[in-house]
């Protein structure tokens, strides 16, 4: 009876997960930290309503432009003007996502950032967007400039645009079982509105399964949703939460046997473009089943070995 539900519950227990493109050398990884460090700490010091700390985060001329185009120039003013807005506004949480970086300089970063605040704003007309222009000064990385605007993209895309780490090819296979593998591959569709996840396991015994999986944007649930099919007949459905770094993912389905399977997999990044994989309340027509124990899943870095010689599983290959 394990093993029967065994085999399709690893299929879905694949995911992709990257904070970015795998960088060619230890320096570029260490910026990109770096990067990431100065807009959590931003964040952190918004959320905390604390003006001083969240004004220390720009350099001592640096500026912030709302989307109106009001432009306020240096931390004592930046300072005041954060004082201003949590007078009026409390219980404010906010989460920056990174859409994109890139380096201009070996010591100016452009930084595209998605603004989510909770509660959300009344009556605003589109998704937010910032760009920050983050400046290198005795080894910190602080804003230059800040521009904050409405955008006009579809709001599906923006939201989605918090999954952009699933992008990639992703593997892992076992040391004490070099035959049981776990591939899966994700990226957007052509008009970017959904990401179309692939995914492909092997067992010890040969067996394999693939499948497809299809995010998207609910507009009317307001949350990320997704929806599985499998060769053999099974189908499911998940939503998405995050939960600080981690994703939460619910997910129902059916199993070509027709029963029922429910299951709440923690997706949690790690170092070294590595992610862990954690599968919780796992159960079947109702019933408990086994713990499984945590996968690590590792980002196929792109080089001629690993074009040359793409993996094969017996009869089977990525629909």
């Amino acid at each position: 009876m394990f093993r029967l539900f065994f085999v399709p519950t690893l299929a879905l227990f694949l995911w992709g997960v990257s904070c970015c493109r795998a960088a060619a050398q230890t320096d570029d990884k260490s910026t990109e930290l770096a990067v990431r460090k100065a807009v959590t700490t931003l964040q952190e010091a918004f959320n905390r309503a604390d003006t001083k700390d969240l004004a220390a985060c720009w350099m001592p001329d640096g500026e912030f432009i709302g989307p109106a185009g009001r432009r306020i120039v240096g931390r004592e003013h930046i300072e005041a003007a954060f004082d201003e807005y949590f007078a009026a506004h409390e219980d404010l949480e906010l989460h920056l996502g990174i859409a994109s970086w890139r380096l201009v300089t070996d010591d100016v970063a452009l930084v595209e950032l998605m603004t989510e605040l909770t509660p959300a704003p009344e009556n605003l007309p589109t998704e937010p967007l910032s760009t920050l222009v983050l400046v290198r000064r005795d080894g910190r990385w602080l804003i230059g400039s800040m521009y904050e605007m409405l955008t006009s993209v579809p709001a599906h895309r923006l939201h989605l645009k918090k999954l952009q780490w699933l992008v990639g090819d992703w593997m892992e296979q076992r040391e004490n079982a070099p035959d049981a593998i776990l591939q899966t591959t994700c990226d957007w569709n052509s008009s970017g509105q959904y990401l179309i996840r692939k995914f492909l396991t092997g067992g010890e015994m040969g067996e394999t399964l693939s499948g497809t999986e299809i995010i998207g944007w609910d507009p009317r649930a307001n949350r990320i949703r997704s929806w599985t099919f499998e060769p053999d007949g099974g189908f499911g459905e998940s939503t998405w939460t995050r939960d600080g770094e981690r994703w939460v993912i619910k997910h129902r389905g059916t199993l070509a046997n027709g029963s029922d399977l429910s299951v709440t997999y923690l997706v949690t990044p790690t170092a070294g473009d590595t992610l862990q994989i954690e599968a919780t309340d796992r159960l079947v027509n109702g019933e408990t089943q086994p713990a499984l124990p945590a996968v690590t899943l590792k980002r196929r870095v792109a080089d001629s070995d690993a074009e040359a010689a793409p993996i094969e599983l017996p009869n089977r290959v990525l629909p």
